[in-house]
């Protein structure tokens, strides 16, 4: 999910808070515990241009394409969903959304049993992927997804799923939201392995391939006893694969609206201005419930040129190879499109990006450091990783994160005091809500667990959305998801840990 094509490109000219300062490495490498205060919370003010842009036809003189750019050869959905079963436009609370990788009962050892699942309005179960000939959506883990118990917080083979019925991780989350009933389960399909190098874009190159994506995608929702579908699509390239898109999300609409109403619709959504460009807007919009935009990765040692911050909200003038991109460039192309703020959903990561050898931020570096499950790659769980390293937070800019001048290891990430700041911009710009990437990897402690911190600067679970999650599916292919017997299961709720 959480790695994207980086591409060069000049920072808007923002409006900036005066004064704004960065933690920066002396001749002597020592950074210590940096907080650069905010004199206050100014709301960013964004200009909505007159008139709206509506087509994709705006950005086309900025994006370099091999194809057409007119959607003259593609013959897409005519679908409109009828007024008294449309998405829900309207703002009851935040959205808070995790995403729960089903790789995480392996090496992560985090099961679903672990999640609080009331700090939750979604929980978002990622990934399905694609037949890359078809478009077809298939289970990539299906014995994890569909079989194994997990019902004691362990991967339990011996006593599965039998036949007819489904245990794993969807039997798990149709369990907890019996508990829950305001939490809602959605699939996610894609994923940056599974759609980057071109594969979404070829595999849904065709009329026939968007209408099987969403069919058996849809299929999937409903056999599985889930709310909704998420497309991770990473990346359209050209103006025509975001019109593609659009069809493709059109298509899946319709078949979500065949199930009944209430039924969601999301896509994991860039923040690169360039990739923003290749996306006809506000005709996916017409189709979405919210976006949920990917405001991290922006820089990392396997694509950025200099170390950096990687999920800032603002740019800084006064080092500004720290922050080649920013959060709230990408929120004005989405907000100057007409999008309702209220469907943009801001995502914050649950892990840090590392750089090794280096003198600070804005620096040159040399490779990564060894990261927990891949180079340079660090769980926020275990960050910051030694008593040593010096935490900086940059209260202008919305970033933070770790620096050692001993073993010369940046780490780039949100603490706890830098996701109530986030949390607050949220409020303050009217937007819908956060989410995160991925749930395994918070902290357990309620003090420095950065949902709960996200979760108490709304207002408590009082200030979510309010929206129950479906429980009648009489079409599913599981007999313990098709019938129903209307009792509630009752679930462990998970305790915090509380600081020693």
């Amino acid at each position: 999910m959480h790695i994207y094509t980086i591409v060069s490109f000049l920072l808007a000219a923002l409006p900036l808070i005066d004064g704004a300062a960065i933690p920066v490495v002396d001749e002597n490498c020592d950074l210590s515990v940096v907080t650069i205060t905010r004199r206050q919370l100014v709301p960013y003010v964004y200009e909505t241009p007159s008139p709206v842009p509506t087509t994709s036809a705006t950005y086309q003189a900025d994006v370099s394409v091999d194809v057409p750019v007119t959607s003259s050869t593609i013959a897409p959905s005519t679908y409109v969903p009828p007024a008294n079963i449309s998405k829900d436009d309207g703002f009851t609370g935040f959205r808070s959304i995790g995403y729960f990788a089903d790789w995480d009962i392996y090496d992560r050892k985090f099961y679903p049993n672990m999640l609080h699942a009331e700090q939750f309005t979604h929980i978002l179960l990622c990934f399905l992927v694609i037949d890359p000939t078809t478009g077809e959506v298939v289970m990539l883990d299906g014995p994890g997804d569909t079989q194994v118990n997990l019902e004691q917080g362990t991967t339990d083979w011996g006593t599965g799923a039998t036949e007819g019925t489904v245990k794993g991780m969807v039997g798990e989350l149709f369990k907890m939201k019996q508990e829950y009933r305001n939490l809602k389960t959605m699939l996610s399909v894609g994923g940056w392995t599974a759609s980057s190098d071109g594969k979404f874009n070829k595999a849904l190159s065709t009329p026939e391939s968007r209408a099987l994506f969403a069919s058996s995608a849809v299929k999937f929702v409903n056999d599985f006893g889930m709310d909704g579908l998420d497309v991770d699509w990473e990346y359209p390239d050209t103006l025509e694969d975001g019109e593609n898109l659009a069809d493709l999300l059109r298509r899946c609409r319709e078949e979500l609206d065949k199930l009944g109403p209430g039924f969601e619709l999301s896509i994991a959504a860039p923040c690169g201005p360039k990739k923003i460009d290749n996306l006809p807007l506000k005709e996916i919009d017409e189709s979405l419930d919210f976006w949920n935009l990917m405001a991290y990765d922006f820089a990392g040692p396997g694509f950025s040129k200099a170390t950096g911050h990687m999920s800032n909200f603002y740019p800084s003038t006064e080092n500004p190879d720290s922050t080649e991109f920013s959060y709230v460039a990408a929120l004005d192309k989405y907000l100057a499109a007409g999008i309702n703020p209220r469907k943009l959903i801001t995502g914050m990561p649950l892990y840090g990006r590392g750089f090794a050898t280096t003198d600070g931020l804005g620096q040159p570096f040399s490779g990564a450091p060894s990261g927990d499950w891949e180079h340079g790659v660090y769980d926020y769980k275990n960050l910051p990783m030694n008593p040593e390293d010096k935490i900086f937070e940059d209260e202008e800019l919305l970033a933070s994160g770790s620096y050692n001048p001993d073993t010369r290891v940046l780490v780039s990430y949100d603490t706890p005091r830098m996701a109530q700041l986030k949390a607050q911009f949220i409020m303050d710009h009217g937007l819908g809500g956060a989410f995160w990437w991925e749930v395994s990897g918070d902290k357990q402690d309620v003090e420095t667990n950065l949902v709960q911190n996200v979760l108490q600067t709304f207002g408590g679970a009082s200030a979510l959305q309010k929206k129950e999650g479906h429980l009648e599916y009489p079409n599913s292919k599981y007999s313990n998801i098709r019938v129903w017997n209307g009792t509630l299961v009752a679930w462990n709720r998970p305790s915090f840990e509380t600081s020693s």
